[in-house]
């Protein structure tokens, strides 16, 4: 998904050095959103670019099925987002459990130990409080 680099944020940092990074981001619908950036793959070059970026989330709340067919990453008042979209595909195996078309891209999700249910492939949810977390960029 593009995303435009606003500002980074060292979070993790130890005798003057960062090890882990927040970045403040623009999606493409103009909202604002936090990611972790463990990797440390936002460099100062890229504040205020346009990027390619590959952004995954985690939560440990239940997906809830949301028949309003939206898709969005919405921003709440912590640094957790509220991820809506229709889900692309399912995982059984690996750290992500969803594929999720958000609208302006797709996003894994992971959900740590938590249950999917009834939730398949084409429904309409609704992941509550997720994490974004910043896992690659290429740059233009």
């Amino acid at each position: 998904m593009e995303i435009t680099i606003n500002e980074i944020k060292p979070s993790s940092v130890y005798q003057g050095r960062a090890y882990t990074q927040t970045v403040i981001a623009t999606l493409p619908d103009g909202e604002t959103v936090q990611v972790d950036d463990f990797g440390m793959e936002a460099t100062d070059e890229d504040i205020d670019d346009v990027v390619e970026a590959k952004i995954r989330g985690l939560s440990v709340q239940l997906p809830t099925i949301n028949n309003g067919q939206c898709r969005k990453i919405e921003p709440t008042e912590r640094q957790y987002v509220n991820i809506y979209g229709q889900v692309i595909e399912v995982f059984t195996t690996g750290d992500c459990q969803l594929l999720v078309d958000i609208g302006d891209g797709q996003i894994e999700v992971g959900l740590g130990d938590i249950e999917l249910g009834d939730i398949e492939v084409g429904d309409w949810i609704k992941v509550p409080l997720v994490d974004l977390l910043l896992d690659e960029i290429k740059r233009n």
